[in-house]
């Protein structure tokens, strides 16, 4: 008896020294990383998981940090309410530094545990392409946000079980030779720019509002983007098709229920596009 109270304040203490080094080095991914895999001793609930892969170093970094906050906002929320059929929910979140290379590798690694049930990213067409085939073999579903559907062609992987990612973007006719909302993010865009993007500001959402004031709150005041909108949208998706899941989650289990929502290829039915033109600011504003 005496062993396991030692253990559990030994378990205690990591949890807190893990949070003082996140809370140290915020918002580094890989401190993101020792933060959601924290769990308090004696918690008694199965775990489930899902991944998030975005880069959160390099250029496109800023793609990343949109993201993580509405993921973290999208758990915490789900776990207040009582998790996803008993399970508590948990968030692995990787870095691949918008590299196509680093993204086969994150993969990989989210394939190897079994207790992930999905996965949301790459949010670039090349880092997503690259990583699909992975997925598709090791039959771990993906959710794809905001690239144009048709972009991410189905896996050369025969027989696997989902042979189209799960994508929630407009196809690539419906956005034009729009300027990629990855480099609008990452900066250097000429003011006056008009691009399509297959999410919107929260702001131009009205019923985003409450969430516009949880995110806030989640990332010391920063204001949400485009990702961080796709992201809570399609972790809540994750969420709703994993509650739907009949007996224990599983990753086929889970896939199927995912797939009630997409056609046969992957895409969702009348996904709309937002055309958005930089002010003078540099600022985004909503055309139509």
């Amino acid at each position: 008896m005496r062993r396991k109270v030692a253990r559990n304040k030994m378990q205690g203490a990591r949890c807190k020294m893990q949070a003082a080094r996140y809370r140290a080095c915020a918002p580094f991914a890989s401190c993101l990383l020792l933060l959601v895999s924290c769990a308090l001793p004696g918690s008694t609930s199965p775990v489930v998981k899902f991944g998030l892969v975005a880069p959160f170093e390099g250029r496109y970094r800023p793609i990343g940090y949109d993201a993580i906050y509405a993921a973290r906002l999208a758990v915490r929320e789900r776990n207040a309410s009582g998790g996803v059929g008993g399970y508590r929910v948990e968030l692995v979140a990787y870095d691949d530094g918008g590299d196509a290379q680093a993204a086969v590798e994150r993969a990989r690694q989210l394939a190897l545990d079994p207790q992930v049930m999905a996965v949301i990213g790459h949010f670039r067409v090349d880092t997503t392409r690259a990583a699909w085939d992975v997925y598709a073999r090791e039959a771990l579903p993906l959710i794809a946000p905001v690239i144009p559907a048709d972009a991410l062609p189905d896996s050369p992987c025969a027989g696997c079980s989902f042979p189209a990612a799960f994508r929630t973007g407009p196809a690539s006719q419906a956005i034009g030779e729009s300027i990629g909302l990855e480099e609008i993010l990452a900066g250097g865009v000429t003011t006056g720019t008009v691009f399509a993007s297959g999410s919107p500001w929260p702001r131009d959402v009205p019923e985003a509002q409450p969430f516009i004031a949880s995110y806030r709150a989640a990332s010391n005041g920063t204001e949400p983007g485009p990702y961080a909108w796709a992201t809570y949208q399609a972790v809540q998706m994750l969420f709703d098709a994993m509650a739907r899941e009949p007996s224990k989650l599983t990753r086929r289990g889970t896939g199927a229920q995912l797939a009630t929502l997409f056609s046969a290829q992957g895409i969702l039915p009348n996904a709309p596009v937002y055309v958005y033109r930089l002010d003078p600011s540099g600022q985004p504003v909503l055309q139509r």
